[in-house]
């Protein structure tokens, strides 16, 4: 029963997490998803986010994740250049999306009839647990494949170095697209952390995120260096650091007046 997701008032608990997952693995299953089949994941940010990228993971499946901000014909070409035949969305696609392959709306309530128990399915560490594009020195999309035993290298170094399975709590800021999403994700779901997930607005506003931080108690954040100054310009903001016990910062260079800034916050 211990609470696994909460976002804009909704949460599940780990149980209820799993049960989704699970149903939703065994649709994509039925839909031909094996190891290593490659799945477009394009969500909001929503408790559903995370269920799908679990269910992908369940069936057996590499997830491809897609920021649905980005312009149309951009994920067009990335769902092509990926070979995606299946589509994980929240909700219709838009009408401009260059994309014929077939479609699975996590909002289709038919997803959690299925039954819930745990898959039997069988995954080596040299399959393929996702492939995130990125822009590169040319600005034309590339796919980087990463392993499970790349994620699961990570996922342990993470732990033992910081010790993040002793906290409570961590926030996810971060887009599904961007690679340390996995950080504020699967590090934390693996090791019984609660994950409190930002919407679009407290993700950007230092005055919205102070108030999501202290309201579920947030004990560990992590940022870029861009980010937290942005952030750290609001003093209620400021203030809603004091409550954390761990703050992660990286991403890009870390400029000398930032750390001096935060090393005046006891973490």
């Amino acid at each position: 029963d211990q609470t696994a997701l909460v976002m804009e008032g909704q949460s599940l608990t780990y149980k209820e997490l799993n049960d989704k997952a699970n149903q939703l693995a065994r649709v994509l299953r039925q839909k031909g998803v094996q190891p290593e089949t490659i799945v477009g994941l394009m969500t909001e940010r929503s408790p559903e986010m995370i269920i799908g990228l679990m269910g992908i993971l369940k069936a057996g499946g590499a997830y491809l994740p897609i920021d649905p901000a980005h312009p149309a014909d951009r994920i067009g070409s990335v769902l092509s250049d990926a070979k995606v035949d299946l589509l994980v969305t929240y909700g219709d696609i838009p009408s401009t999306l260059p994309y014929a392959g077939h479609v699975i709306d996590l909002t289709d309530q038919s997803i959690y009839q299925e039954e819930k128990t745990n898959l039997d399915v069988e995954m080596a560490s040299r399959q393929l647990a996702y492939v995130i594009y990125t822009s590169g020195s040319t600005g034309v999309p590339k796919g980087v494949m990463v392993e499970h035993q790349q994620v699961n290298n990570f996922i342990h170094g993470m732990i033992n170095e910081t010790q993040l399975g002793s906290y409570e709590s961590i926030l996810c800021l971060t887009t599904l697209s961007f690679d340390i999403f996995g950080l504020e994700t699967l590090a934390p779901l693996t090791n019984g952390l609660t994950v409190i997930v930002s919407n679009e607005e407290e993700s950007k506003e230092g005055e919205k995120l102070a108030a999501l931080i202290e309201k579920n108690e947030v004990e560990v954040m992590q940022s870029t260096p861009t980010r937290l100054k942005m952030l750290m310009e609001n003093e209620r903001f400021r203030l809603a650091m004091r409550n954390l016990k761990t703050l992660f910062v990286g991403g890009e260079e870390l400029p000398e007046t930032l750390w001096n800034e935060v090393k005046g916050f006891d973490f």
